[in-house]
């Protein structure tokens, strides 16, 4: 019975490699390098836009920091506004 089973794994296995392979074998070189060429197309854009987010946060970050300390100095000094 074991045995059995052992055999249908392989067939099994079998089965789902060679779906793997065929598969693969249906990309061409081409097309693969055309598909390669648009995710780092993209990646390239994403790290742009994030760059230029942070960049936008970092600059609203100093301005309120700015605007904390212009408040702090004024509450210390008594003048209220």
């Amino acid at each position: 019975l074991q045995s059995d089973n052992d055999s249908s794994d392989l067939l099994e296995g079998d089965d789902s490699s060679s779906i793997s392979i065929s598969s693969a074998s249906l990309i061409s070189p081409q097309v693969t390098q055309h598909q390669n060429k648009e995710i780092l197309t993209g990646i390239k854009k994403t790290q742009v836009s994030l760059e230029d987010r942070i960049s936008e946060l970092n600059k609203q970050h100093a301005e309120a920091q700015s605007r904390l300390q212009r408040l702090v100095a004024r509450r210390r000094g008594g003048t209220r506004s």
